[in-house]
């Protein structure tokens, strides 16, 4: 099934979508290509291409990882995270020691399950940016790229920028899920990430009879979200009990991802996913 032309009610002001089955097929989508800032989307690519250097043996998940200031190659100055940004975690470990490390599947987790985004200011600092945007060649990608820190706000940097599509990121979770991407040890840890990420606003709190939650058996819903003061972004895969499994991306622009006018637009496409999966 191609774009639908009776897309779901929103109000942000711009909003796209792309629902695939785990084989890459498109099911459902509305604006799919269209690019918007990724904000902490790309946290789900640098996760790939960190767990391919470990599956590689080039390092391990735990290798030891300074924390450090993260300096800008666009203006060789430390990037500065606001104040309400700051990983506590890692704000500890600096106070701590000016030599402190910190394993990096901490930083990885760090960066999936909170968002933390000075752990992956040190993990594209570990990886590169070509080797994030080489993950998102694997897949195909049309639009999305990684060419920047998070909070680098050189202003040189202006036409450097972190994009995403909604066609690119449910096509990117979907080859995770088939196990293209990643060793099957890798895949299964980025995925058991990604069910415990929360943040579970947007496409969990929107699809019905999720599970891991007071023991009950439901939908698995693992995902990653992405929001700044001007988008509100969230990607996942969902299997639901009595459908076959599929991932969702949903990409806003306007307000963030914690104004429950976005949360519940996306919730509300997140429902009728789940309901179109299950009519067949």
């Amino acid at each position: 099934m191609g774009s639908s032309d009776t897309p779901v009610r929103v109000e942000p002001s711009g909003q796209s979508w792309a629902m695939v089955s785990v084989n890459g097929q498109m099911i459902w989508a509305h604006d799919e290509h269209r690019v918007f800032y990724a904000a902490s989307l790309i946290k789900l690519p640098l996760a790939v291409a960190v767990l391919r250097k470990v599956d590689r043996g080039e390092c391990h998940l735990d290798t030891l990882i300074r924390v450090r200031p993260t300096i800008s190659p666009l203006s060789n100055s430390p990037i500065v995270i606001d104040a309400d940004s700051v990983d506590p975690m890692l704000d500890l470990e600096r106070a701590s020691s000016p030599t402190s490390t910190i394993a990096m599947a901490r930083l990885i987790e760090r960066s999936i399950i909170v968002s933390s985004n000075e752990a992956c200011n040190l993990l594209l600092d570990e990886v590169g940016f070509d080797a994030v945007n080489i993950v998102l060649a694997d897949v195909g990608a049309r639009g999305s790229v990684i060419a920047r820190h998070l909070f680098d706000v050189t202003v040189s940097s202006a036409t450097q920028r972190n994009v995403a599509s909604a066609a690119d990121y449910a096509t990117l979770l979907a080859a995770v899920l088939r196990g293209e991407l990643l060793s099957p040890t890798s895949t299964a840890y980025l995925r058991a990430l990604l069910l415990a990420q929360q943040d579970r606003i947007a496409i969990p709190a929107g699809t019905p009879n999720v599970g891991l939650t007071d023991g009950a058996i439901g939908a698995l819903v693992g995902n990653k979200t992405g929001s700044t003061s001007t988008v509100g972004h969230d990607v996942a895969f969902v299997e639901p009990t009595d459908a076959a499994p599929y991932c969702l991306a949903v990409l806003t622009s306007g307000r963030p991802l914690e104004d429950p006018v976005v949360s519940s637009a996306i919730a509300s496409i997140a429902t009728r996913a789940y309901e179109m999966r299950r009519s067949g």
